[in-house]
């Protein structure tokens, strides 16, 4: 969900590492850059407004793919009061137009109320007041509008990146990478539960498989791989630690030497 806190900071250090070229100024360009612009604000208003079959029908088709109408729709009705409101709340501007690898970058500046903040408000409300309503997320969500409207809420701001692709039709649509972002996150959920079971071997294949997941405009393969990195980092020095170390061999047990033999006493065996 674009609105959600989840990529901005490696969205960000995605887009710097790869180093996009805001494309020059040419009528054609601009054009493109205005239609660009278009698709993206179109997902945007709807996704915020809550008319999520509008806001599906704008993704890419490998997206719509990963993501049926029902799972994006149950996704987004399942974040919760405080994110619906911060949604419903929230201002876009759209900023520059990138160019990278045929995809047009869109950069979205999102002013919104601060979540911590926000956060804050839920919790002046006490549990013994939402024991005692017959609604309480009703009650919960009248208390953060009527803080919000007083604009006791400091705005928060996020930069966001969204990609966008033109399908066979000439149609634009907007392209989340959500096939990689969910390839990434299962990878990163297997490799964890290896590692809790103190499985390192598993948890390596997983690992070093989230690492062949091409990256998505988002950022949240990024995020993974970066966090893959430095797993597999820590087992490499685990390892050599390891063996580094030398066994101490267990001692020979020490060997019965047989009593020497005496002189033979005259007359033995004698009758």
């Amino acid at each position: 969900m674009s609105l959600m806190p989840t990529s901005a900071p490696a969205a960000r250090a995605l887009v710097t590492a790869l180093m996009l070229a805001t494309l020059p100024g040419c009528a054609s360009t601009r054009q493109a850059d205005f239609t660009a612009k278009q698709a993206v604000a179109t997902y945007l208003d709807a996704e915020r407004a809550g008319r999520y079959d509008e806001a599906w029908a704008m993704l890419a088709p490998t997206d719509r793919a990963a993501h049926p109408l029902e799972a994006y729709t149950a996704d987004h009705n399942q974040a919760g009061v405080m994110w619906q409101e911060i949604a419903a709340r929230t201002r876009f501007e759209l900023k520059a137009v990138h160019d990278l690898d045929g995809h047009r970058i869109v950069e979205v500046l999102a002013t919104r109320p601060d979540p911590e903040a926000v956060e804050q408000v839920m919790r002046g409300v006490s549990s013994e007041a939402l024991a005692r309503s017959e609604d309480p997320k009703a009650l919960l969500r009248r208390h953060i509008r009527e803080t919000l409207d007083r604009s006791e809420v400091p705005p928060d701001e996020e930069t966001l990146f969204y990609a966008v692709t033109e399908g066979p039709d000439g149609t634009l649509r907007v392209w989340l990478g959500l096939d990689r972002q969910f390839a990434a996150i299962e990878h990163a959920r297997r490799a964890r539960v290896a590692m809790d079971a103190g499985d390192d071997a598993a948890a390596r294949v997983a690992w070093e498989a989230l690492l062949g997941v091409p990256e998505d405009p988002g950022g949240v393969v990024a995020m993974l791989a970066a966090e893959a990195r430095t797993q597999l980092e820590t087992m490499d020095a685990r390892a050599a630690m390891v063996t580094a170390t030398p066994v101490a061999e267990d001692p020979a047990p020490p060997v019965d030497e047989a009593p020497a033999a005496g002189p033979a006493t005259e007359g033995a065996g004698a009758d």
